[in-house]
C-alpha cells in the first residue's frame, strides 16, 4: 500500500501524463516568463494530486476505509463533478475531468 506522498506523486503524474495528449491547454500553458508552477500546468496539477489523496480521508471514519471511497463509483462522480466544474469555468472540459477521475482512480489502482 502506497504511503500519501505515493499517492500524490501520482496524481501530478496523471495529470502531466494527460497533459502530454493533443488538444487545447486553455488555462494550463504558462508564457514562458511563467513560475515553475505555472508551467507545470499550476493550480490543476496541485487539485490532482490532492485528489489522488482525497479516497484516504475515509480513515477519519471509524471502520470506514476502503469503502465508499476506493470505489470505481467514487472516481467516476469525480469525474462528472470536474467535468461540470469545467464547463461552468470555460475550461476544456473533456481533459479536465479526465485529469481529475484519472487522478482520483490513480488511488484505486495503487
Amino acid at each position: 500500500m502506497p504511503s500519501p506522498i505515493g499517492h500524490v506523486i501520482a496524481g501530478a503524474a496523471v495529470a502531466w501524463a494527460i497533459d502530454l495528449a493533443p488538444g487545447s491547454r486553455a488555462g494550463r500553458a504558462g508564457p514562458p516568463d511563467a513560475t515553475w508552477l505555472e508551467q507545470a500546468g499550476g493550480d490543476l496539477t496541485l487539485v490532482c494530486a490532492g485528489l489522488a489523496a482525497v479516497p484516504d480521508l475515509d480513515l477519519l471514519v471509524q471502520g470506514a476505509h476502503r469503502t465508499i471511497t476506493h470505489s470505481l463509483g467514487a472516481a467516476l462522480f469525480v469525474t462528472l463533478f470536474a467535468a461540470a466544474l469545467a464547463a461552468n469555468a470555460g475550461r476544456p472540459i473533456a481533459r479536465t475531468a479526465a485529469m481529475c477521475g484519472l487522478a482520483y482512480a490513480s488511488h484505486l489502482l495503487l
